[in-house]
């Protein structure tokens, strides 16, 4: 279960917000399928790239019957987040970028070249650490009911993303 919600949350909810600039630009993480995005993907807000707000999608507030105070607390969490994460994002491509250019150039040591991919993995990894602990902080503050029907949600859309259909109820 922890595998589905951090795999299908961390999509849903921070697939451009992770930042992999350098994946964009063909940078050596581009077979990340974690963020990778899906080019007919339409989010609430209409921006492509953004995260999918789903506990303000009027869908998935109604199936879950979150109250405006859950929707706030949420709102609150992810805000916090964001806040958190921005440095981290902007390391990770700056990291990215100078292994991307060391690899290019083809001159460095092997031993430079690990500890550079290093660096931008335990970059990384605190990045993602920080998803994962705001996911956990948004389900917490849903019900017991809730939970199992958001976690429903998830399971469906991670089932129609794995056959390449666009899951309904996510723009």
């Amino acid at each position: 279960m922890a595998r589905h919600y951090g795999w299908a949350l961390g999509v849903w909810v921070l697939v451009a917000s992770t930042g992999h600039a350098e994946t964009a630009r063909g940078g050596y993480a581009q077979a990340d399928p974690q963020h990778a995005e899906r080019k007919d993907d339409k989010k609430p807000d209409d921006r492509r790239g953004g995260p999918w707000i789903w506990w303000k999608d009027d869908t998935v507030r109604t199936e879950l019957k979150l109250t405006a105070e859950q929707v706030s607390d949420i709102e609150q969490i992810f805000q916090t987040n964001m806040a958190q994460a921005k440095p981290l994002r902007e390391e990770v491509n700056q990291l990215e970028a100078s292994l991307n250019q060391t690899v290019r150039s083809n001159t460095a040591e092997i031993s430079v070249v690990s500890q550079q991919v290093d660096k931008v993995e335990r970059t990384r990894a605190e990045l993602n650490k920080l998803r994962v602990l705001m996911l956990y902080r948004m389900r917490r503050v849903l019900t017991p009911e809730q939970n199992m029907k958001f976690q429903a949600r998830v399971d469906r859309w991670e089932a129609a993303r794995k056959k390449g259909q666009h899951p309904a109820g996510h723009r």
